[in-house]
């Protein structure tokens, strides 16, 4: 019958960073070891746990460990935190178009899954997904909760929606591009800024210019001709 998993104890003391002196490196360093030896023992959750708040502060994305928590929460589900998982959801959300926040949720309970903010995340990632920008935007900023605190948030979401415009268009209007951004006259002068881009004027419309590649420059259609011998010789 499956169960929780045996777990060896270890000797020694959890890694405690709350003094901050040690350096994001070693931190990281000292999860990964854990990972390696102690990765179904519930004594590392809070461990794991404490380095999802950090993330969200801003440290070095870490899947690994979130998907390792997830996994303890699973055969341990009194140590079930709701905001946590929350916030790991967001940080996957944060790595598309990597399939971190799927394998999350993959991770989680379908009893927790019915409410709350798994359900409202899911449906962010969707709109992502399906190119629904503006109405993404328009979702978080009826939930700004579930996102408060969580530092470069907007500024991840909007290099997934770049990478996808730079994939479909070669030359989009100045103010749509904006809008999909969500980002004022001012934002949005600052991106150009650091892209590089060339904005051209097209009858009287404002237009940005998108580096070409092969995905977004037209192609030729191919026409192939199904012609048998048998046809070509009459």
């Amino acid at each position: 019958r499956c169960g929780r998993p045996r777990v060896a104890r270890w000797p020694g003391r959890m890694p405690e960073w709350n003094g901050g002196e040690k350096s994001e490196e070693e931190v990281l360093e000292e999860i990964g070891g854990l990972l390696q030896v102690r990765r179904y023992d519930p004594e590392i959750v809070p461990v794991l746990e404490e380095y999802v708040d950090r993330q969200v502060a801003g440290s070095k994305y870490y899947a690994d460990a979130n998907l390792a928590c997830l996994k303890l929460y699973q055969f341990y589900p009194e140590k079930y935190k709701s905001q946590v998982v929350s916030r790991i959801l967001v940080l996957g959300m944060m790595a598309l178009p990597e399939p971190d926040f799927l394998c999350s949720l993959y991770l989680i309970p379908n009893k927790f899954q019915v409410d709350g903010p798994i359900p409202v995340l899911s449906a962010w990632v969707a709109l992502l997904e399906t190119g629904k920008f503006t109405e993404f935007w328009e979702a978080v900023a009826s939930h700004k909760h579930l996102v408060a605190g969580v530092k470069q948030f907007n500024s991840k979401i909007r290099d997934f929606i770049l990478d996808l415009l730079l994939r479909t268009y070669s030359r989009i209007d100045l103010d749509n591009m904006r809008k999909l951004l969500n980002v004022d006259e001012a934002g949005m002068e600052e991106i150009l800024k650091i892209q590089g881009y060339e904005v051209q004027v097209d009858g009287g419309c404002k237009k940005v210019v998108l580096p070409q590649d092969d995905e977004n420059q037209p192609k030729p259609k191919k026409i192939v001709e199904q012609c048998s011998f048998k046809q070509a010789s009459r």
